[in-house]
């Protein structure tokens, strides 16, 4: 099977089979009251529909708008009410890093802007321009400062334009049970949802348990806030960025905290096929090296 993404739709191709899935990331959304495919020149789609089984299918559950990580899990026969861990095991998993377990737990972030001192949320991703230099440099300034905190450690992972993700570890021991702090989505158990209104500020990490390691894993990413507000409100790259009439990166918001990888069987022992894809995402990437799949890399995306 091959997998890849033209212009947010995800390819899924099966070499023996003739299989193809085609995934629209985004084609449940509401434009002027109309969906992207109504909106869109669909040529192509229409043509394939002539030759085609229609249904529908909800790959999470009724009145979630899932993610790409779980619906894709989902779409590929693997139920993620069992299997997930977590949208950032899978992410540091895509850029080939992994974690200490028990030790480590991983976000995806967003590097966002804010007004400083109340965390009004200005942009969840600041402007979508950010430059894979720029969030390397604001990354290389956050990594060499310390928490106010002995419990622990972070370290920034610049991905794709403004996404990234941050590792908190402690040699105490860390929890994955722990709430996130972008205010855009909510997290039922382990799945995470679109908020379709919210109160556009970033939310304070709080456990989710009662247990010491959640507590100090809460207290690690709220300092952790704080300190890259500090550090990143005046840095260079964003004085040059408000120079220019761009949006600040002066935050990172963080989502979705795993502590391990999935447990799963692999998926071309799952249906007696080889499986490749072509990624260009890194959660993408990391379903494909999680499952097992031949993985090709194509080009980033903004």
């Amino acid at each position: 099977m091959i997998k890849f993404n033209l212009g947010g739709a995800i390819v899924f191709w099966g070499f023996k089979v003739k299989l193809l899935f085609l995934v629209l990331d985004g084609a449940a959304d509401r434009m002027n009251g109309e969906t992207p495919l109504e909106k869109a020149e669909a040529d192509g789609l229409n043509e394939l529909v002539k030759h085609a089984k229609c249904g529908l299918q909800y790959t999470v559950g009724r009145g979630i708008a899932p993610e790409s990580d779980v619906a894709v899990l989902s779409i590929l026969g693997y139920n993620p009410h069992e299997v997930y861990t977590g949208r950032g095991p899978l992410e540091a998993l895509g850029i080939g890093v992994r974690l200490r377990e028990g030790k480590e737990v991983v976000f995806r972030g967003n590097f966002a802007t804010v007004e400083p001192e109340s965390l009004r949320l200005i942009d969840r991703r600041c402007g979508r321009d950010l430059s894979l230099r720029e969030a390397e440099r604001l990354a290389e300034t956050l990594n060499r400062s310390e928490l106010n905190s002995p419990e622990g450690y972070f370290k920034v992972y610049p991905t794709v334009g403004y996404r990234n993700i941050v590792i908190f570890g402690s040699e105490l021991g860390l929890s994955d049970r722990v709430s996130s702090t972008d205010p855009a989505y909510i997290q039922v158990d382990r799945i995470s949802t679109a908020q379709m209104s919210y109160e556009p500020k970033v939310k304070e990490c709080t456990p989710l348990d009662g247990t010491e390691e959640a507590s100090r894993t809460a207290r690690l990413v709220n300092a952790f806030t704080k300190e890259a507000v500090r550090l990143l409100d005046e840095h260079p790259v964003n004085l040059e960025r408000v120079r220019r009439g761009k949006l600040k990166a002066n935050c990172i918001i963080l989502r979705q905290a795993g502590g391990s990888l999935p447990k799963v069987k692999p998926i071309n022992d799952l249906y007696g096929l080889r499986f490749g894809s072509i990624t260009e995402m890194p959660i993408e990437k990391g379903i494909a090296r999680l499952l097992g799949m031949k993985a090709v890399e194509c080009r980033s995306i903004p």
